[in-house]
């Protein structure tokens, strides 16, 4: 049957119905996107946790902050900063910092690899001299005696 031929309280009945229709739809796209939204600040809140977990794991692998930082060159110094978060700031990816400085994220990587066998270099240094400040104490010679 063709719309022209219903009586007009059919019409009404049909109109009524699709415009519950399209109101419980509305309220779907509106759950929907506080689902969404909602999505979004858990995924926002997970990835800073894992930001600063790294930012702690970072600070427990390499020990003080002030003598990590001494030790890179400037650009080196300002991308490990910004990428672990390590002066009380929020960690921030390599692609971001590349786009505001005009670089590529590969080559901001490079300069974090750089900064970090650094870090080791020193690590591994410091670990070396302790063990010889250990070998070398009184207590250790005499018992070797």
């Amino acid at each position: 049957m063709t719309d022209s031929k219903l009586s007009p309280s059919v019409k009404a009945q049909r109109a009524y119905r699709q415009t519950l229709k399209g109101k419980i739809t509305e309220e779907k796209y509106e759950k929907s996107d506080k689902g969404r939204e909602r999505k979004k600040r858990w995924a926002e809140e997970q990835r800073l946790k894992k930001k600063l977990a790294r930012r702690q794991e970072f600070i427990d692998l390499y020990g003080d902050i002030d003598t990590i930082l001494n030790l890179l060159d400037e650009k080196q110094r300002i991308v490990i900063d910004r990428i672990y978060g390590l002066s009380d700031s929020i960690p921030v990816k390599e692609s971001d910092i590349a786009r505001e400085w005009g670089n590529t994220r590969a080559w901001i990587n490079k300069i974090k690899l750089q900064a970090i066998a650094k870090l080791e270099a020193a690590k591994q240094a410091k670990a070396e001299a302790t063990e010889q400040d250990k070998n070398s104490s009184p207590e250790a010679q005499r018992e070797e005696t």
